[in-house]
């Protein structure tokens, strides 16, 4: 953290008020060392930090950092049991990338899937968590060639999520079909 913080100060000194994408780098990365200690207030501080700067940066282009930012700040939220936030930002997300990959397949879709899925989960609509996990592994299985383990990860969440009667349905959702 002191690296990080020395660094910070450094380009802050060198750039001034300047946008500048290392200094939103050192932003999330201080962001992710707080989140990693559990200080979410302080990871909270940053990742709005870092996501202001990227706006500044990219304004209204769709660019991978921006939407790495919304998917960060949705951790955070998520894992302080603010769903709301968390969906908003997930979302934001998701619209970032789906602008950047368009109908090309890519893990960070099937990941703001994932996301995104996880917060109905935890309100308790299994509906429509189901329906995200199934995106997610719609588009994981495009881009994956062989049978990797986040096919096995959304194996897992999709069986947990299905009664007993269920369960041969979602086997059926992950058979994987070769070409």
């Amino acid at each position: 953290m002191k690296f990080l913080n020395k660094s910070l100060n450094r380009m802050l000194e060198l750039h001034g008020d300047t946008p500048n994408t290392t200094i939103a780098s050192i932003y999330g990365c201080i962001a992710v060392t707080y989140g990693s200690q559990g200080d979410y207030s302080s990871a909270m501080d940053h990742y709005q930090k870092s996501l202001t700067m990227q706006l500044k940066i990219h304004g209204d282009s769709p660019h991978l950092h921006t939407a790495t930012s919304y998917s960060n700040i949705g951790v955070i939220y998520q894992s302080e049991g603010n769903y709301s936030s968390a969906m908003d930002h997930y979302q934001k997300s998701l619209a970032v990338r789906l602008k950047i990959h368009g109908d090309s397949p890519h893990p960070d879709i099937a990941a703001s899937y994932t996301n995104i899925g996880a917060i109905h989960q935890s309100q308790g609509d299994y509906s429509l968590a189901m329906d995200h996990y199934q995106k997610s592994l719609a588009v994981g299985l495009k881009f994956m060639v062989t049978l990797h383990i986040h096919i096995l990860l959304h194996h897992t969440t999709t069986s947990a999520l299905c009664t007993d009667h269920r369960v041969t349905t979602a086997q059926q959702w992950i058979t994987i079909r070769r070409p």
